[in-house]
């Protein structure tokens, strides 16, 4: 069980289950990497890092240092936290309206969404869904995050449209004091 406190103020925890605070969030690459390395995966799998094939641990989310996702719904903001015990968030974005335009995406990222609430909707209805059939069901919209990963556009592809803008609100960088 994990407790967080927003900038907000509100109280978020992973006690409820599935927490409304829980999101998974992944660059394209690592999801089409997994589902490249094994097309049947299913979503359970791939979110517990598991390889059923291999019967084994599997890491798809391949980054500097493990993270975990949170979602604040009284505020909106987005942390990205260290997965460790007493781990601390290493940036946080929060919702804007500074820009609705559609920008030129050449060099951003997709990147995908899954709330934990929707996730365990869609293994409990399906317990052996596959990931590729999951992706394929997820509603709009589709999210990008820019190249120096300071601005993400959750944008409507049908309409062209930016739904929503998260800015990169503050980040933690450790400070290396053994010099």
């Amino acid at each position: 069980m994990s407790r967080m406190l927003c900038k907000c103020g509100a109280n978020m925890g992973s006690s409820e289950s599935p927490s409304p605070y829980g999101l998974s969030i992944y660059y394209s690459y690592e999801v089409e990497a997994a589902i490249k390395a094994n097309p049947l995966i299913t979503l359970h799998d791939f979110l517990l890092d598991w390889d059923e094939i291999n019967k084994c641990q599997h890491t798809y989310m391949q980054r500097k240092e493990p993270v975990d996702y949170w979602y604040c719904p009284t505020c909106h903001r987005v942390y990205e936290v260290q997965s460790q015990i007493g781990g601390r968030w290493l940036r946080v974005f929060l919702s804007s309206n500074n820009s609705k335009r559609l920008e030129d995406f050449s060099g951003w990222r997709r990147i995908y969404v899954m709330t934990e609430m929707s996730t365990d909707a869609a293994t409990d209805k399906t317990p052996s869904i596959l990931l590729a059939e999951y992706l394929k069901e997820l509603t709009m919209p589709s999210f990008y995050i820019s190249p120096n990963e300071t601005k993400v556009y959750a944008v409507d592809l049908q309409t062209e449209q930016v739904v929503f803008v998260y800015e990169l609100e503050d980040m933690w960088i450790s400070s290396d004091c053994s010099n």
